[in-house]
């Protein structure tokens, strides 16, 4: 792909960011972006993952072949909102989930702006509206 005016010289980058994805290889949470991540970067697209840290994951690694990096927004044993598919029950359920959603929003800002300056990605693509697309 030629670089475009303004853009840096090499392949497109692309950031994903989301709340779930594959926590380790052979997960089939979020594997559809994981295929979708891999059949870009087949076509020449560099593809960087940004999602939230859960317990035991860790802070960066390879997934397929697209590099990962999980962002902390609570100490381990709270980084609960993520993973299970129901973040917005698990946040009307009580004002501590409620603060720690808050804190997850605004800590997926800062590594998702952090992941793309460093990235250098042309592009943010962010899955679905909660959390993914207030963090873009």
């Amino acid at each position: 792909m030629a670089a475009q005016e303004g853009w840096p010289e090499g392949p497109l980058g692309v950031c994903f960011l989301t709340h779930t994805f594959p926590r380790l290889e052979g997960d089939a949470l979020g594997s559809f972006l994981l295929n979708l991540g891999m059949g870009l970067q087949a076509q020449g697209v560099r593809v960087i993952v940004v999602a939230p840290h859960g317990p035991g994951l860790k802070e960066s690694a390879e997934i397929g072949g697209l590099a990962v990096h999980r962002f902390r927004y609570a100490p381990e044993r709270l980084e609960r909102l993520a993973y299970r598919g129901n973040m917005h029950e698990l946040v009307a359920a009580s004002w501590l989930n409620r603060f720690l959603f808050l804190v997850l929003i605004l800590a997926f800002f800062w590594a998702a702006l952090r992941v793309v300056t460093r990235g250098r990605c042309q592009l943010i693509h962010a899955h679905w509206w909660v959390p993914g697309g207030h963090g873009g």
